[in-house]
């Protein structure tokens, strides 16, 4: 008769020692999935930050020759150019355009410079180029403008990028 609360004990002790096991097993996967899911939220959000100031620049850049189609061709490039921003800045919600383009531009080089993906900052180099030997904003609005394609591939590889984000988004955890 004393054999039985000894086994009794004995198999208390595998079912705790096992429970704890499988708790410890789930625990980890847990924060391993959600370390994983937090990896890609960050990821992501960094990757809308960057898509949407470049958005934005996008957005002043074709207002900016939006204008320049509106204001007379016939006299020189700078006047055209002068004429097209103070066109801007007399439109409600573009006043300080000239500034606003300028801080747009430099944020867009900046985060392109944070972006953790080495294809998406490789991409974007030449498009940097373009910007840093601007000497003004409507400059780099002139060699884009003539270089679209460059700006067309990378907003191609961006989009590429968040939609294969969103489609691995980690359900599992990494291994």
């Amino acid at each position: 008769m004393t054999g039985t609360p000894l086994l009794t004990a004995v198999i208390g002790a595998v079912v705790v020692l096992t429970g704890a096991l499988v708790a410890r097993g789930a625990t980890r996967y847990a924060a391993q999935l959600q370390a994983a899911q937090r990896r890609r939220d960050a990821e992501l959000v960094s990757l809308r930050e960057f898509r949407d100031v470049l958005i934005g620049a996008l957005g002043r850049l074709s207002a900016f020759r939006y204008a320049l189609t509106q204001v007379v061709s016939d006299g020189p490039a700078v006047q055209r150019f002068e004429e097209a921003n103070r066109l801007l800045e007399s439109v409600d919600g573009y006043g300080g355009f000239r500034v606003e383009m300028a801080e747009h531009l430099e944020r867009v080089r900046t985060l392109a410079r944070c972006l953790v993906w080495a294809d998406l900052r490789e991409a974007f180099r030449p498009l940097d180029r373009i910007l840093l030997e601007a000497a003004r904003p409507r400059d780099a609005v002139v060699r884009i403008e003539q270089q679209s394609v460059l700006l067309e591939e990378f907003v191609s590889l961006l989009a590429d990028r968040q939609r294969q984000l969103l489609e691995d988004y980690p359900v599992r955890p990494l291994r």
